[in-house]
């Protein structure tokens, strides 16, 4: 893990796993640190089970042992954070396929029946060990996808997550059930594991910064119009001669200005703009003929 995620585009907020094989025994031997994340997990009694999360250092999190204590046929964790405001609840399931699967979407659908009274926002990844791809052929999996539907829940991965020579399954689910919040589900092959990585992104403004508003005005208190009017002359000096570009009188003095002067005719007018010059005199005016030209203020 630690080797992917540096070749990824986006560091993810939350990395759950399946099969972690820890337990009391394992865990003295498990080394779980990714720099930057702190880790949750729940102990396995079996030989392949174990689940995980890790979690991205400045997201505080509260672990739902409730959740994890009603689906007794499958391991479970349940991390409860704020994402956006709002209460939302990121969850990671390894359903083992010896495991009651009556019994197990029972117990899921009182889980789902409890977040949606609490109108709590949520995800829930794993590995389920149910075939999403037999959904036509199977009425188990077809009776599993429709409780899942009943509850508002967005299937989210709908392509072949474990392949071999033979066959190829969806056995990796990811589910959301806030279906206005713009997702980019996905799945990147790496020989990590015999089954496919998977992930969702979400439009999240919780970490987010805000930018701070800045206004800027004009200060007048310091203008020398003598100072300012000796400038002027100075800079004309400096220009070659029957040159006629008045913009390039602003751009001598204000070298750092947010207004760039574009005339197209350069005769005598009088158009005022407002700055700060290298001089700090407050403002500056240049002349030519209104009449007879045309000038165009850009910002930049």
């Amino acid at each position: 893990m630690t080797i992917l995620l540096p070749e990824l585009n986006h560091s993810p907020h939350f990395i759950a796993i399946t099969e972690t094989k820890i337990n009391k025994d394992t865990w003295l031997n498990f080394a779980p640190n990714i720099p930057g994340y702190s880790f949750a997990h729940s102990d396995t009694q079996y030989a392949a089970g174990g689940v995980a999360i890790y979690t991205k250092g400045n997201i505080s999190y509260v672990v739902r042992h409730d959740l994890s204590e009603i689906l007794t046929e499958a391991e479970s964790l349940w991390l409860e954070v704020i994402l956006n405001g709002k209460k939302t609840v990121i969850s990671v399931i390894c359903r083992h396929p010896a495991l009651q699967y009556d019994s197990f979407t029972k117990e899921l659908e009182n889980i789902l029946h409890n977040l949606n009274d609490n109108k709590v926002t949520y995800y829930i990844c794993g590995d389920f060990n149910i075939n999403l791809l037999q959904h036509e052929s199977s009425q188990q999996v077809k009776n599993y996808t429709n409780l899942m539907l009943a509850y508002n829940c967005r299937k989210l991965i709908t392509r072949p997550t474990r392949i071999t020579d033979h066959n190829a399954t969806l056995l990796d689910h990811i589910y959301a059930n806030n279906i206005k919040m713009p997702v980019q589900p996905g799945i990147i092959f790496s020989d990590l594991s015999d089954h496919l990585l998977t992930f969702v992104m979400i439009k999240s403004t919780c970490l987010k910064q805000k930018r701070p508003s800045i206004t800027l005005r004009h200060n007048y208190k310091k203008l020398d119009r003598s100072t300012f009017l000796q400038d002027i002359k100075d800079a004309l000096d400096m220009l070659p001669v029957n040159n006629g570009n008045p913009c390039q009188v602003v751009d001598h003095i204000l070298p750092y200005s947010v207004i760039q002067c574009k005339s197209i005719h350069h005769h005598n007018h009088y158009q005022e703009t407002e700055g700060n010059s290298s001089t700090s005199h407050g403002s500056h005016k240049h002349y030519t003929n209104p009449s007879k030209t045309k000038t165009k203020f850009t910002e930049v």
